[in-house]
Parts: C-alpha cells; structure tokens; sequence
C-alpha cells in the first residue's frame, strides 16, 4: 500500500508543476501507456494463436498415431489368421507335436539323467540368478526333476547344449544329435519361423500343443518345453491366453485372434510383453494355439517414430497408455535417456524401486501410475485436447483419444510442452518491448524539441494566462501574444488529435469487430435352403470384406493425398475433384462453395476433362441450396432427361444417380458437392465419399484459415507502413513550426528596435522644443 502512495504523490508532483513539463509529462505518459497497451493486446492475440496452432498440429499427430495403431494391430490380427491356415504352419504344428510326444518313448534313462543334469547346470548358472518371483523360481528349479522328459530334454538340446549365448538361443537351427523326430521338424520349420518373426518385428513365436506344452519357440527361453496347465508359468497372463484359445476351439467358437493385454512375463526374465493368439484348426481338427508375443519396441517406434509430417522438429511427445494409468509405450525423455528420465520420475513419485525396476528391464512399461493431464484423459475416456501437468509435473497441451482392441482399453495420448510456445512468445515479447522503447524514447525526444521554445513564448504571457484562468480579460492584448498564443495552442492541439488519431488507428487493427437382399424363393427349406443361405452369406462377407479394403485404401490414398504441403485452395479444388471422381468412377462432378449471397460454382469435371461453367445458387434454389441448408445427403436415382447425357465407349448414355454431399466441419457448412453418375451410387461408396470429403472439408478450413491469416498479415505490413509515413509528417510539421516561431522572433526584435528610435526621436523633439519655447 505504501507504494502506490508514493506512486500516487510523485504523479501529484508532476501535475503541480508549471504546464511546459505538465505537457511533457502527458505527452510521454499517453505515448507510453497506449504503446504498452497496443503490444500486450498484439502479444495476446499471438499467443492464442500459436496455441491454437500448436493444438491443430497435435490433433494431427493424434489422428496419424491413431491410425498407424490400428494399422499395426489390424496387420498383427492378420498375420495371426494367415499363419494358422497356411499349410505350412499347419504341418509343422502336426509334425512338431508328433515329434514332442514320441521323445517320452524313445530316450533311455541314461539320456534322460543327462539331460537332468546339463539342464542344471545351465539353469543354476545362467538362470536362476534371473528369476526374482520366488514361487516360479522354485518351480522352475524343481522342472528338471519333475517335468515331462520331453520337455526336460527340450531345454537341455536346445538351451542347455546350444552354444549360442542365453539371449541368442534362436540362432541354433539343428539339433547336435538331429536324430529324433522333433529335431528333423524343427529342422525345417525353424529358419522360416525365425526369419518371420525378425521381419515382422515379434518379440518371439511358439505354439503350444491342445494339451498345454510348449513344443516350439523361436527365442527359446526358459518357458520352452514347460507345460502351461502344470508347469511353472501355469498362473501366467501366456496361459490364461492359452486357455481362452483353447476353450474357444473345444466350444466350437468361431476361429478369431484372443489377445492379453501387456504384463510382466517371468517366462521371458521378466520383460513385459503384450500376447496374440489364434488355436490352430484343419479340417475341423485342433493342433494347438499359435501365439505372438510383442514387446514394447514396435509401439515406441509407431508412437514416436519419424513417421509423422505434422512437425518439423521432435517437441512432442506421444504414448501408449492402458486403463491402469501405466505406460504401454515408454515416452520420450526415457528413450532420450534413462538417467534423466529416472531422476525426474524420481522426484516425483520419490520411489527407490522403480529405479531398479526401470534399470533391470530398462523399460517405462508399467512402471508407474501417471499422474496430471494423463489420468483425467483415462478417467473421462473421451477425445479431447486440455492444458494441465504431464507425469513430470511440466505444463503441457495434451490431446487423447481412447482406444478399444479385444477388450483391451488403452489410450492415445500425444503432448507439446508450453515453454515450446513460451521460448517462441519470449521472442516476440522482446521485440515489443524494444519497439515500445523506441517509440517512447521518439516522443520524448519530439515532445522535449517542440515544448523548449513553447516555455520560453508561455514564461512572457504567463500573466494574460493566469487572468484568463481566474475568468478576467486582460486590458490589453498584444497582437503578437495573441498569435504566438493561438500558433502554439493550435500545435499542441494539433499533436494531441494526431496522437489520438494514431492510438485509435492501432486500436482498430488489433480490436475484434471482426438392399439388404431378399431370400430367393426358389430355395425353401431343408437342406437347399440351409446351402444358399450359407452360400448367400459367404458372398455376402466377401462382397463387404471388399468394399471395406476399397474403403480403406481410399480413405488412406485421400489422407497421403490432402496431406501435401504444397496445396492452395485453388490447386486443391482443381486436383481433388477429379481424383475423388476417377477413384469412386462417376463421371461427373461439381464444387459449390458458400459465400455472402448464396452457393458458386468452383471447379466441375466431367467424362475426363474439366468443365469451365459459371454458375451460381441462391440459397434456396435447386436441389443444391437444399443440400446447403439442411446439411443432408441427397440421393436420387432415375434421373429424367434434362439431365442429360455422357459419352462413354462413343454413345451417349443417360445419367442415372444425382449425388449431393454438404462440406461440412464440425456445425459449420462451406459448400456442396454434386455428382452426376450413369449408375446408381452404392451405400459403402456414399460411405467412402462422405469420409473422403470430411477429410477434404478440414483440409480445405485449414488452408483458408491459412490464407486468411496471411491475408491478415498482409494488411497489418500496410498499417505498419501508413504509422510510418504519419511519423515522418509529424517529423515535417515539427520543421515547420520551428522556422514560423524562428520568423516570428526576429519580427519582434526588429520592431523593438523600431520602438527604441521613436523614443530616442521623442526626446530628441522635446528637447528642440524647450529649447524654441526659452
């Protein structure tokens, strides 16, 4: 409070002063105070910008993210369906099972002691020492003695005796003896399986038998040969996956990917792996379950690979997150470096284990509970972009969207730290406030030039002035007084409408005014009828499954294709339109765009050629203005003859369908789309093009918006431009004054001087006049 009553009592002063320093004060105050004013309103509106900006960038990254995910699950549910009815796989899984269940029949005792004993002593000193949950560590220590010979001799060749280091097992191809019949299946298959799963980029393969053992891994760990009904991973996550599998298979459930979500697998020393499995069916017959494991390498390079075009520079960070509140992924600073990422995590959730943890497994996966912006995106499990606290306590904008994969619920979440923003708004600060210096420093400069000589001219008529205060008017009023008065209130005016004039200008640049098929009768009942509807389905699936890959590739080739960056609106309106009509196959099409008075024509194509047509809609003409005005999808088929026809194949034929689709973002609608086709429309193509041109209407909002902002920008290089010319005429009227006021003084001296020699003349004639009258 004392502050401001010093603040208060010095602004007091000044005002008390005599009106030269009164006027400078004023002057220097208003020049700085709107010049403050003028750069805090420009560093807003900057600012929300920017962040608005940065929020677009986001979403983008967000919904390529999205779509690479789905992608990558999508590819990983595919190459589970192939692999489990490619003959090959299907054969091997008989062979390799036959193989299993003959070793119990053929090893003698000898070899089955010494497979005992090569397998402990592999177990005790490379194994062992590994395995921290006690329970499995005792009952992995108690499988050499207990567990299936089979399995047993399993890890002795192909663990124990294999050469090749504990986390390179999969490199042994042969077995040393090779002469049992596993080991002649395992021949064969092994090199494929090894090859496929380092170019799908799995973590391991292995297949399981109906009754539970492992008979096949392509890493060979410590789970190979162990059993998942008995053994010492029975109370995994890999064999609750089995189970589901299995069961499935014996209830005769359709033939369908099961999927565990990520957990800490001690089968494999602990590393958490994400599991996929499909049971193995031929000809109604159950060979076993095949199951991918995945660990979290492929997720880190979709969530933070260089995949994406959205941003120059790596400034975000994206990751995978499940309805536990833990990591799927592990984020970026971990994978920049553990140490920080440790320390930093560290500081927060002051935890001395998961340093351990993170350095044992070094992964970020389940690691911790997240907190801030990340748990209330999992709380409200809805797409949204917030502000708030990332796991590290930064300020952060943050996009989610939730995801949803064989009933398992994970979480998109993409972030850009504010101090990004607030590195580049610091810039921009800085320059403001040395433009405002620099304008303050002008006026002080002017307004000390221009009140000097004024102080000298007010000092000789302070008195007239005073009486003119007090309401009295003078005796006399020199004729020079008056003028030099009236000049230096008419430049003081002058200068303070012109001030006002140039803060209301800057003011109003920144300111806001701104069908279903029917059943064929000719089949009914019995066994006829059970065929073709089997046969009906079956076509029916196909059909859909095709126009579902079509729809894909369509949405993809538009996304590649709307995701240039070299696009303007003109170019984007003459390019798309007809590659949305040769890809869909329509022969026809129009762009009518929304303006002031109603729905223009803006680019047309037709039979392979582009139209050039000027044509214009009222808001309420045609089927056109109908479309704008109530947002819908209008479809109509038999089409009369006004409408015209097309050559196609060098005869004309009639069109059929009339298509018309509103552009339309979010609650705003920009145009409408017409299309003219020889043949009726189908639904999943209306579908296609409804998705298409969502994806077109955001694309062609974010490149006008672009061009309005450049426009903007534009204008405001023009205002800046005007401001300079109206300083540079303030500079002129400044000269100006001075040479009047330079004119004036020097009248006034010389008509002193004249004043001087009548007088002396008077006296002179007074004295010649004393002088007749004596």
């Amino acid at each position: 409070m004392l502050h401001f009553t010093h603040l208060f009592h010095y602004i007091k002063q000044l005002f008390l002063t005599n009106t030269a320093q009164k006027l400078f004060w004023v002057i220097l105050f208003i020049s700085a105070g709107s010049s403050i004013g003028i750069g805090g309103l420009s560093y807003w509106y900057a600012y929300q910008n920017m962040r608005q900006l940065e929020l677009e960038k986001l979403e983008g990254i967000r919904r390529e993210k999205e779509h690479l995910l789905g992608s990558y699950l999508q590819k990983l549910e595919e190459d589970l369906t192939l692999s489990a009815i490619n003959p090959f796989c299907i054969e091997m899984a008989k062979g390799l099972n036959q193989g299993f269940l003959e070793i119990d029949t053929v090893l003698s005792e000898k070899q089955q002691q010494q497979d005992k004993e090569d397998l402990i002593g592999f177990m005790n000193e490379m194994v062992w020492s590994r395995i921290e949950d006690e329970k499995v560590l005792l009952s992995v220590k108690d499988f050499p003695t207990l567990g299936k010979s089979a399995g047993v001799h399993l890890q002795a060749t192909y663990m124990a005796r294999n050469p090749f280091g504990l986390f390179e097992k999969e490199m042994l191809d042969v077995s040393p003896s090779d002469t049992l019949l596993y080991d002649q299946w395992h021949r064969k298959c092994h090199a494929y399986f090894r090859k496929y799963k380092e170019d799908k980029q799995y973590h391991d393969i292995l297949l399981v038998n109906p009754k539970g053992d492992i008979i096949y891994s392509v890493n060979k760990q410590i789970d190979f040969g162990t059993n998942l009904l008995a053994g010492p991973f029975k109370d995994s996550h890999l064999a609750d996956l089995f189970l589901r599998a299995q069961t499935a298979y014996e209830n005769q459930e359709d033939q369908t990917v099961f999927m565990k979500d990520v957990q800490f697998y001690t089968g494999n020393y602990g590393i958490p792996l994400m599991l996929a499995a499909i049971p193995i069916v031929h000809e109604q017959q159950g060979y076993g379950v095949l199951i991918f494991s995945l660990d979290e390498m492929p997720l880190n390079r979709l969530m933070l690979g260089k995949e994406t075009k959205e941003t120059e520079e790596a400034t975000y960070d994206a990751y995978l997150v499940g309805k536990d509140e833990m990591f799927r992924s592990s984020p970026s600073l971990f994978q920049e470096s553990l140490e920080e990422y440790v320390h930093e995590v560290m500081d927060e959730a002051s935890s001395v284990e998961l340093y351990h943890q993170v350095k044992k497994y070094n992964t970020a996966v389940l690691a911790h509970k997240l907190e801030g912006v990340a748990r209330k995106h999992l709380k409200e499990r809805k797409q949204q972009a917030i502000q708030g606290k990332n796991y590290l306590g930064e300020e952060v904008l943050s996009v989610y969207t939730p995801l949803e994969w064989k009933g398992n619920e994970w979480g998109i979440i993409i972030e850009r730290p504010l101090s990004v923003i607030q590195e580049k708004m610091s810039q921009l600060a800085w320059s403001i406030a040395a433009g405002v210096i620099v304008v303050v420093l002008l006026v002080a400069y002017i307004s000390i030039f221009l009140i000097s000589p004024l102080k000298r001219s007010l000092m000789k008529v302070k008195e007239v002035l005073h009486q003119l205060f007090i309401g009295e008017i003078p005796e006399y009023l020199p004729h020079e007084q008056t003028g030099d008065i009236g000049q230096i209130k008419d430049t003081i005016n002058s200068l303070v409408k012109q001030q006002q004039e140039y803060i209301q200008h800057l003011h109003g640049m920144f300111s806001d005014d701104i069908g279903a098929m029917e059943k064929s009768p000719r089949l009914t009942g019995g066994l006829g009828k059970v065929l073709y509807d089997l046969k009906e389905k079956i076509h029916k699936t196909k059909e859909r499954e095709k126009e579902q890959q079509w729809m894909i590739e369509g949405k993809d080739y538009f996304s590649t294709l709307l995701r240039r960056q070299d696009w303007n609106v003109s170019t984007l309106l003459n390019t798309f339109l007809p590659e949305l009509l040769q890809y869909v196959g329509i022969e026809q099409g129009a762009i009518y765009m929304a303006d002031e008075t109603g729905l223009e024509l803006v680019s047309c194509y037709a039979s392979q050629r582009k139209k050039y047509l000027n044509k214009r809609f009222a808001w309420d003409e045609s089927l056109v203005g109908r479309s704008y005005q109530e947002e819908e999808v209008i479809c109509i088929d038999h089409l009369p003859e006004e409408y015209g026809n097309v050559l196609l194949g060098g005869r004309p034929i009639k069109y059929h369908s009339l298509l018309l689709l509103p552009l339309k973002i979010n609650t705003q609608v920009l145009g409408v789309v017409e299309l003219l086709s020889v043949r009726q429309v189908k639904a999943f193509e209306i579908e296609l093009l409804q998705r298409v041109l969502e994806i077109f209407t955001a694309a062609l909002s974010n490149l006008y918006q672009t061009e309005r902002i450049n426009h903007m920008l534009e204008q405001q290089q023009l205002l800046n431009e005007e401001l300079r010319v109206r300083e540079e005429e303030l500079v002129q009227s400044t000269e100006e004054m001075q040479v009047t006021q330079l004119t004036l003084s020097e009248q006034r001296s010389a008509m002193e001087k004249k004043i001087m020699l009548l007088e002396k003349e008077v006296i002179a004639l007074k004295a010649k006049h004393e002088i007749s009258e004596l």
